[in-house]
């Protein structure tokens, strides 16, 4: 049996433990820029932490997104849905009606 294991090299020559480690260098660089700099990304909710946290039922969800009121979701290669935390705060604050001075 060789140094390289019964495998022997890779296709372009590379031994398995050289090759292990470029794959390691690769998916640091894939990480996203907020994790690279430090920063927390911002959260994203699911659609049912949105209704919990609204206290509104899952239909009138549906209906504000027809009618193109509800904040602005992401839709992830699985097609489900998620909100920005700093979307939905922002779509809060913008629904803020001010009292009538007496």
């Amino acid at each position: 049996m060789s140094a390289l294991g019964s495998r022997g090299p890779t296709r372009n020559g590379r031994d398995r433990e050289r090759t292990a480690e470029v794959i390691d260098i690769t998916s640091r660089r894939r990480r996203p820029p907020e994790v690279l700099q430090g920063t927390a990304p911002d959260e994203l909710l699911t659609v049912d932490q949105v209704l919990a946290e609204l206290h509104v039922p899952r239909r009138t969800w549906q209906r504000w997104r027809q009618l193109g009121v509800a904040p602005a979701c992401l839709r992830l290669p699985n097609r489900e849905l998620r909100v920005r935390r700093s979307v939905l705060t922002q779509w809060l604050n913008s629904r803020e009606e001010l009292g009538e001075a007496a």
